[in-house]
Formats: structure tokens, C-alpha cells, sequence
């Protein structure tokens, strides 16, 4: 094996004892493990060499051409990116025959759409992971394993890749962030089915501008198998202006009375059951689903859409998907107590609004708990407090990681252009979330923003435990 790797590399290095891991992350590096020092988002991996030398690797490869060094274990590989995934396969053994990566992409409902397409694989007794938000998750809906990011890099995918079964067929299913499409994380994986939800705007502390996001976003496309991307019709506009694929070669999602390739009819939604419709081209399927507001229902059909591009020879109409269930922190009920109290992942304006409406009309007021992310986007923050002003009978402004920022100063963004009797600052979460609590009645609910599944806070530099769950079921106990 070690001959081919070097082969793959186009490398002459034959090394005399056995390669202990690889790694691009040069925190990672131990002895004897190959380095690849690869482009970074904020500077290149050769920077890291000197640190990673005194570790002693066997291997160090990059692909900066301006980097300069006399040792003889660090050579340059000009075309190391597109090497990169065969080294992997040759690596890890893995036959990428045996994978079928379904890919979902938006701002909001990544993490519950790819969790619905990984549970709706299990019913129907296929191999099934999930790579996301909440971690990996091989052939179960727990048991999480944590990951670095939304999206992990290629060598973090195919370490977990490594411990499947490739007796069978493994289904990937996989949350793609705008970063990680930015980045060029995946390195050559091909997508055979992909989604792209919904974009608004976000994340542009990182983008920097609302186009460059939606470029990022669309790149999806040209990691999938042709016609095999679904699309929000909404976002034909955006595909002529920010790609060159065609219409033609996409398939949208609209309305139940549309011409597009598949439409959805939402007969029935609220909290207790919803009904709605699917046509996809001639075909029709009916489903009951405890599924509430409409936009987890979307997320939905988009894992139900991938599924079915890739078994349109099976009948899925006859799956049994009574036990679907939301992701944690995603739309959570806090059961066995006595008020109303929803924990929710929502985290820009326009996942405020998809859930703060609907919740609205459900209870006869809302108090909405939530803070805004500390080095982050500031533009989205008065119009986060703007959103939930608008919905909520009271709003309690609180820490959501800090980290480096003061939280006046959060505050102070938040509340620019806002002068509302109805906001009550509380810095401390838990003490937030105690005074949330004491505001409720039987018909009305505290919904708690921002955090979801999270377990930690990050503030000043340090991450300590906290979770918005354990909090509230402290405070019914």
C-alpha cells in the first residue's frame, strides 16, 4: 500500500516505518503521520510547518509553490487537490462504489432535512449515516459522535467512512454549509443527489457580501450528478444570475397548482398532525405527519425527494413513517412539565420569523428568549430583535457565546433603532431562562432561540457547559 500512496503522490519517498495517521490539521500531527499542509481560510498549512517538524512526521506534503524548505521529508505536490481524494480511497480502503452521498444545502433546515432522509433510509432497512450539525450518526437516530464543524473536512469524513460496513451500500447523509461549498471541503466527493432549500441572508462575517453567500450556496450544483440537484423554486432568479446551469438541468419544487417538476399541497398544519401532498411528475404520495410549522414539512419533502430520485424503482408510498421525529433542538417540545416551552436551533431572521408566526397563532402570546452570537454578523442582529419584537409579547435578550465581544455591546447592536417596553436585557442565560419561565400561563409559550442541541457557551475565550434543556427541566423538577 505504501508504494501506491507514494505512486498517487508522484512522490520519491519510501518510507521505512508505518505511517500512523495523516492528518491536515497540524494539531493532529504525531509521530510518524503524514501532514498535508493545505490552503486555509485565514493562511496556508505551510505556516504550520516549523510547528509540525518538531512533532516528527514522516511526511509532509503541500501545494504552495512559494514555500521554500531543505527538509527532506516535506515535498511539494502541485496538483495535490485533485490527488487528495484517490490517496484517501487508497489509504482508508474505501470504495466509493459503495456510498451514495445525499447532500443538503440552505440557510435554514440542513440539519432536520438530512436527519429525516437518514430515518426514512433506516425504515427502509438501508445503511444509513448522518454528517452534520449534530455529529456523525451511523445506522441509528442517537448515539452522535461530535465533529469539528457543520460540514467536516475530507479527512475527518473519511476516518468515519473507514468504519463502515462496505459489505453493503452506505448512504451518506451529509449537511453542506456555505463554508464548507466555499472551501472546497469535500475535495472531489460527487454528490448523487443534492438539495438546496432556501437562501437568505447570513453569515456574512464570513461572505461579506450577500452575492458571494448565494454563489457559495449554488456551488453545490456542480458537485452533484447532473439532474440530480432539487430545487426551491423561489430560487430560479439566483440560478440564472449566479451560475450557468440551466433551468432545464435542475429540478424545482413549487406550489401544488405549478408545472415544475414537483410540487407540494400542504392540505392541513399545526402541532399535532399535518397533512400534505407530493407530486412528482405523474406520481402522487400522501402523507400524515407530526410535523409543524410548514417549513419543517419542506424539509421533509426534500429528504423524501432525494430518497425517491434514488429508488424511483421501489414503491415508497407504502413506507411507514410514523416514527419520524425532528432532530433535538430542532423545534423541541420540553415534555413533562406543566407550561409551554419550545428550544429551537433559530438563529437569523429569517428562521425567527418561519418560527415565531406560526407558533403565534398557536398560543394566545409568546415570550421569546434569545441573544446573538459574540464575532459574528452583526448586520443580522437588530433585525433579529426586530422579528421577534414583532411576534412576541415580551422578548428577554440574553448571552448566545459571546465569545470575544462584550455583551453591552451585542446589546447595543441589537437594539439599534429599537425602543420597545417590551425587552427585558438579562445577561446571565439561566437567569433568563428562570425569568421566562415565571411569565408563562397555561396559554402561552416561552420559546427558547438560539442554541437548540448546543451544550456549551463560549465566552472570553472559554467554553463551558450549559444547556438550555437542563436548565428548564432544573427549574420544573
Amino acid at each position: 500500500m505504501i508504494k501506491k500512496l507514494m505512486s498517487i503522490l508522484n512522490i520519491d519517498f519510501i518510507p521505512t516505518r508505518k505511517i500512523s495517521a495523516i492528518t491536515n490539521f497540524s494539531k493532529d500531527v504525531k509521530k510518524d503521520s503524514i501532514f498535508f499542509a493545505l490552503d486555509g481560510v485565514n493562511r496556508h498549512g505551510t505556516s504550520y510547518i516549523d510547528e509540525v517538524i518538531s512533532k516528527d512526521p514522516m511526511l509532509i506534503i503541500h501545494n504552495n509553490k512559494d514555500y521554500a524548505c531543505g527538509h527532506n521529508n516535506v515535498f511539494f505536490v502541485e496538483d495535490l487537490t485533485e490527488k487528495l481524494l484517490p490517496f484517501l480511497c487508497e489509504y482508508y480502503q474505501i470504495d466509493l462504489d459503495k456510498f451514495k452521498f445525499i447532500g443538503f444545502t440552505g440557510t435554514n433546515g440542513k440539519t432536520s432535512a438530512a436527519y429525516f432522509c437518514h430515518q426514512i433510509l433506516i425504515s427502509m432497512n438501508l445503511s444509513s449515516s448522518y454528517i452534520g450539525t449534530l455529529g456523525f450518526l451511523n445506522n441509528s437516530i442517537n448515539n452522535f459522535i461530535e465533529s469539528k464543524n457543520t460540514t467536516p473536512g475530507v479527512f475527518e469524513i473519511f476516518n468515519f467512512l473507514s468504519t463502515l460496513d462496505q459489505s453493503r451500500t452506505n448512504h451518506i447523509c451529509l449537511e453542506v454549509s456555505s463554508h464548507a461549498l466555499d472551501q472546497n471541503r469535500l475535495k472531489g466527493i460527487q454528490l448523487d443527489v443534492s438539495s438546496i432549500m432556501n437562501i437568505t441572508k447570513d453569515h456574512l462575517d464570513y461572505h461579506l457580501t450577500e452575492e458571494s453567500y448565494i454563489e457559495s450556496k449554488l456551488k453545490i450544483i456542480d458537485i452533484t450528478k447532473s439532474g440530480s440537484t432539487f430545487v426551491n423554486n423561489l430560487l430560479k432568479k439566483d440560478i440564472i444570475n449566479h451560475t450557468n446551469h440551466t433551468l432545464d438541468s435542475l429540478n424545482f419544487l413549487d406550489s401544488y397548482d405549478s408545472n415544475d417538476d414537483c410540487s407540494l399541497h400542504i392540505e392541513e398544519c399545526n402541532m399535532k398532525q399535518s397533512k400534505f401532498s407530493l407530486r412528482i411528475n405523474s406520481d402522487l404520495f400522501n402523507f400524515s405527519q407530526k410535523l409543524f410549522p410548514e417549513f419543517n414539512i419542506q424539509n421533509f419533502i426534500y429528504a423524501f425527494l432525494s430518497i425517491h430520485r434514488l429508488y424511483q424503482d421501489k414503491d415508497l408510498s407504502k413506507l411507514s413513517l410514523d416514527s419520524i421525529k425532528l432532530p433535538k433542538g430542532r423545534l423541541q417540545i420540553v415534555e413533562d412539565i406543566k407550561d409551554n416551552i419550545i428550544i429551537d436551533y433559530a438563529h437569523n431572521p429569517d428562521s425567527f420569523k418561519n418560527i415565531l408566526k406560526p407558533i403565534n397563532e398557536q398560543f394566545k402570546g409568546i415570550i421569546t428568549l434569545f441573544g446573538c452570537g459574540g464575532d459574528r454578523d452583526k448586520e443580522k442582529r437588530p433585525l433579529m430583535l426586530k422579528t421577534a419584537l414583532k411576534y412576541s409579547e415580551t422578548v428577554i435578550f440574553t448571552s448566545d457565546n459571546n465569545r470575544s465581544e462584550c455583551f453591552e455591546s451585542i446589546v447595543d447592536d441589537a437594539m439599534n433603532g429599537h425602543s420597545s417596553t417590551n425587552i427585558k436585557i438579562i445577561k446571565d442565560r439561566k437567569k433568563a431562562i428562570i425569568q421566562g419561565c415565571k411569565l408563562l400561563t397555561k396559554d402561552k409559550c416561552l420559546l427558547i432561540l438560539g442554541k437548540g442541541h448546543e451544550e456549551t457557551q463560549e465566552e472570553n475565550g472559554e467554553r463551558f457547559y450549559f444547556s438550555d434543556e437542563e436548565v428548564v427541566n432544573e427549574i420544573y423538577k
